[in-house]
């Protein structure tokens, strides 16, 4: 799978997952995600850690792509649950029912339209 954003007189990133066991999860729960973040990793079911974990990873990517800032910033000062000031928004959404995907931006909120391509 492949995503591509492209949005005129903005900033955008994006990232995909394919959600799998991770038995390194919890302990990068703890090294890499914000306060808020570890609570909703620790209080889901364990049958949905993984699919939040990787939820919460692909908003971390999608941020750090979007605001250009890179790893020069602690994954664990970016809480992408908290308001942002700056109007930062999320919108993840999947695939199919093994992937997730957010696309991060900041600003106002915008229209999105999406295609799907299939090569056969």
């Amino acid at each position: 799978w492949g995503v591509v954003a492209v949005a005129p007189k903005r900033e955008v990133g994006i990232d995909l997952e394919r959600v799998r066991e991770r038995a390194a999860a919890p302990r990068l729960v703890n090294r890499f995600y914000a306060e808020q973040e570890r609570a909703v990793f620790e209080s889901a079911a364990p049958s949905e850690q993984m699919r939040i974990f990787f939820r919460l990873w692909t908003r971390k990517e999608g941020y750090i792509k979007a605001t250009g800032s890179g790893l020069s910033v602690s994954l664990r000062a970016i809480d992408t649950l908290a308001v942002h000031e700056n109007s930062t928004w999320y919108q993840e959404f999947s695939i199919d029912d093994d992937y997730v995907a957010c696309l991060v931006s900041t600003g106002v909120p915008a229209r999105i339209s999406y295609f799907d391509l299939t090569y056969s």
